[in-house]
């Protein structure tokens, strides 16, 4: 998962080289798994048109299939995310919002399941712009 052109000089992006006071991704659970996804920061880019278990982009394979390792993602993981209960649930983001505002690439999350019982959320796709993945910033610039 990816917020595209968060950062920048435009209108509503964060400038880069500023400090993260607190980040929080958010989103709508609907089906629960046993044990809370490990969330990592991904340091490959990938394109979500293109991207599969196996190739970040067409003809480009991931370092490690599905992210899963750290030729793909950060080493250190972000946190676990709170997929075992229902409905809005939250994870702190605020040291990867940092890094990126820093000038490390942004290329989102990637989710690591823990169990065998896969969990669903509402995506950037879902009809009720409410129940979309939401990130909330709070931010000094530079």
């Amino acid at each position: 998962m990816k917020f595209l052109n968060i950062f920048g000089t435009g209108e509503n992006q964060i400038p880069l080289g500023s400090t993260i006071n607190s980040a929080t991704l958010t989103l709508r659970m609907t089906n629960t798994t046993n044990q809370d996804p490990t969330v990592y920061r991904i340091i490959e880019s990938w394109d979500e048109s293109e991207v599969t278990w196996r190739e970040r982009r067409d003809d480009v394979n991931w370092s490690d299939a599905g992210a899963d390792g750290t030729g793909s993602h950060a080493a250190v993981a972000v946190g676990n995310f709170p997929m075992t209960r229902s409905g809005f649930q939250s994870l702190d983001v605020t040291a990867s919002l940092q890094l990126w505002s820093d000038g490390h690439l942004n290329e989102g999350w990637v989710f690591i399941e823990n169990s065998t019982n896969g969990a669903d959320f509402h995506s950037s796709e879902t009809r009720k712009k409410e129940e979309r993945p939401k990130l909330t910033v709070d931010y000094t610039p530079p």
